[in-house]
C-alpha cells in the first residue's frame, strides 16, 4: 500500500472504532507480476502471501473478522485469487464501502465540484459515484472520461516503464 493511503485508511478505521490487524510490511498481492507476464514470480509470491495470511488468521483465532479491507482494486483482485476472503469473514471490501456500511458521513457544504478518475481495477465495482453521493460532503462529482484499454492493458493513461498497471509500484 502507498503509505499516505495506508495512513488515511487507518485513520478512517480507527475513527470508526474498528480493530485492525495489519499484515507484515511490503506485502504485495502479486498482481503486478501477473499483469507483466511473470508467471513464476506471481506463483511464488502468491504462495508466500497465502502462507502469511493463513499464519495471521491462525494467530488471531480468538478474533472474529468482518472482512479483509483493501484500498486498491488491484490488490482486491490479487487477494480474491488467493481466496483471502475465506480467511477473513467471508469478504474482501473496499475501505470506502466498509466505512459507509458503518454510517460514515462526510461533513461539508457540498458546494464544490469534483472530478473523479475511476481506477483501472475498481474496488467499488463501478459504483464509486453512487458511494460518493451516499457519503455526502461533496457538491457535484463528474467522472473523468477514460480511454479504452490498449492491447489488453489497463486503461489508465499514466505511462509507466515497463508497461504495467498504474498501481503496480504501490507496495514498494
Amino acid at each position: 500500500m502507498v503509505s499516505d493511503i495506508s495512513m488515511a485508511a487507518l485513520h478512517v478505521l480507527m475513527g470508526l472504532k474498528t480493530r485492525v490487524v495489519l499484515p507484515p510490511p511490503f506485502l504485495c498481492c502479486g498482481f503486478p507480476a501477473y499483469a507483466n507476464g511473470q508467471a513464476e514470480m506471481h506463483s511464488q509470491n502468491g504462495l508466500r502471501v497465502t502462507i502469511l495470511l493463513n499464519q495471521i488468521r491462525d494467530m488471531f483465532t480468538h478474533l472474529e473478522f468482518d472482512g479483509c479491507v483493501v484500498t486498491c482494486g488491484t490488490c482486491r483482485e490479487g487477494l480474491n485469487e488467493m481466496e483471502a476472503a475465506k480467511l477473513f469473514g467471508g469478504r474482501l471490501v473496499d475501505i470506502t464501502r466498509y466505512a459507509l456500511e458503518r454510517d460514515l458521513q462526510l461533513a461539508g457544504t457540498g458546494s464544490e465540484s469534483y472530478l473523479y478518475h475511476a481506477p483501472c481495477h475498481d474496488s467499488l465495482d463501478g459504483k464509486a459515484l453512487d458511494v460518493l453521493d451516499q457519503l455526502g460532503g461533496f457538491g457535484s462529482v463528474k467522472p473523468v472520461p477514460i480511454a479504452a484499454p490498449r492491447q489488453g492493458r489497463c486503461r489508465c493513461p499514466v505511462p509507466t516503464f515497463p508497461p504495467q498497471c498504474c498501481t503496480a509500484n504501490a507496495s514498494r
